[in-house]
């Protein structure tokens, strides 16, 4: 049997050493998308970022905008700058003819050091050029006339204001320039997403995001019991549980009002209690009165069982907190409703009626206590209730009549006692 070969394959490789044409290009190369700069507030070592830190200068501004044209020809303002002592701005005489707010602003530039003075949205401001918490601008009260007024500053006479290193107060005006590290050589080369930011404070070691959409929040301290054992109280809400948040421990609600037009930050207020007054008359038979040996009917003042008294509320907040209702939101909100004053006359003649009759927060009450026919409860009812003296109420104030169906007339026994003025306040 013959033997055949297996088939073999031969493969020879061969090295060629190429010497390329290395061509460097001439168009300058170009990365197109977004590009972003993401900060966190604290480092990988839980250190605050020295790059998203914010410092601000110190800082005052008029209380309202500027007129175009200004009466501050010879007056002035003291300031004292970072503690280096008293800067007096003269605004030199114009013979009483008004300026206008770019040469106020540059009058102050000549003569202020370690601060700026600019127009903003027609207010003055004028900020430290050091900022952080050594930085500071004291309003002084001058020897002369100052400008005050006409600046809209008087609300900074005598107070020192302060620059901040950490967010310690209600709101600011964050510039650019505010971090403590350019984030690039120019603010030109930066766009800022609002949308995409967060603003923190650190304060007492601890880092929370503020939040621009939340309620106001207090925290309540136990600061002993008042008389009679009861915690002492927010509104009619005990605030005896310390560190605790403000809706909580069964506090339901709290009131609150922005810091200014337009602002999202609240602060927290209360509502207040407004005023009223509560006048006891007398009673026309005393109680038990059959009892006694003398059986001619005995007056007494005030009614001992307080059936007959007169009430008198300032309307304000205090019917809306119970209901809800924005309908019995009155019209002495506040300290508009802090006081309420009623005068008794009598009047000594028969028949006239009485009368109520209001003059702002005063009520006067017009009736017979010691004339022949003294009014009668009946009377002083329908004159409580008369149509004319109510209107005059409208959502003001509310006034009731409360009386016992055993008495007849409001008894002379009351008269030395009511002829005075009553006074209640809050």
């Amino acid at each position: 049997m013959a033997t055949l070969e297996r088939p073999g394959v031969e493969i020879t490789q061969e090295i060629r050493a190429d010497s390329p044409t290395i061509v460097t290009p001439t168009l300058v190369p170009c990365v197109v998308g977004p590009c972003f700069d993401i900060m966190d507030p604290i480092t990988s070592f839980g250190t605050l970022n020295s790059r998203a830190v914010i410092t601000t200068a110190a800082t005052i501004f008029s209380d309202a905008a500027l007129s175009t044209l200004l009466g501050i020809s010879g007056k002035e303002i003291l300031l004292d700058v970072n503690g280096t002592g008293d800067q007096l701005i003269t605004f030199t005489s114009t013979s009483g003819v008004p300026v206008s707010q770019t040469w106020m602003v540059n009058a102050i530039n000549r003569q202020i050091s370690g601060a700026y003075a600019e127009v903003r949205d027609s207010k003055l401001y004028i900020v430290t050029l050091t900022k952080g918490t050594s930085s500071s601008i004291t309003l002084k009260t001058t020897s002369g006339t100052d400008a005050y007024t006409e600046l809209g500053l008087g609300g900074y006479e005598n107070v020192k204001v302060t620059g901040r290193s950490n967010y310690e107060n209600l709101s600011y005006s964050v510039a650019y320039s505010d971090l403590t590290t350019n984030l690039a050589s120019s603010v030109d080369e930066l766009t800022f997403d609002s949308d995409e930011m967060t603003f923190y404070r650190y304060k007492n070691g601890a880092l929370v995001a503020v939040s621009d959409d939340s309620a106001v929040n207090v925290n309540s301290y136990y600061c002993g019991d008042v008389e009679g054992g009861a915690n002492l109280k927010f509104g009619s809400q005990e605030i005896g549980h310390k560190y605790q948040p403000a809706l909580s421990a069964g506090r339901v609600g709290l009131w609150g009002k922005p810091l200014g037009t337009a602002s999202s930050t609240n602060v927290l207020v209360h509502p207040g209690t407004e005023a009223s007054l509560v006048l006891p008359f007398g009673r026309a038979v005393a109680p038990h009165s059959d009892e006694l040996p003398d059986t001619t009917p005995l007056a007494t003042w005030p009614d001992p069982l307080s059936h007959n008294y007169l009430t008198v509320q300032v309307v304000g907040l205090s019917t809306y907190l119970t209901t809800g209702l924005t309908t019995d939101i009155g019209s002495n909100v506040g300290k508009f409703g802090n006081d309420v004053r009623v005068l008794i006359q009598d009047t000594v003649v028969s028949p006239d009626p009485p009368t109520f009759e209001r003059t702002g927060d005063l009520i006067t009450i017009s009736l017979n206590l010691s004339g022949p026919a003294r009014t009668t409860w009946a009377e002083l009812a329908a004159a409580a209730t008369d149509a004319t003296f109510v209107g005059t109420l409208l959502n003001d104030m509310e006034v009731t009549l409360n009386y016992t169906s055993a008495d007849t007339d409001v008894v002379e026994a009351s008269r030395n006692v009511l002829l005075r003025w009553w006074v209640g306040s809050c």
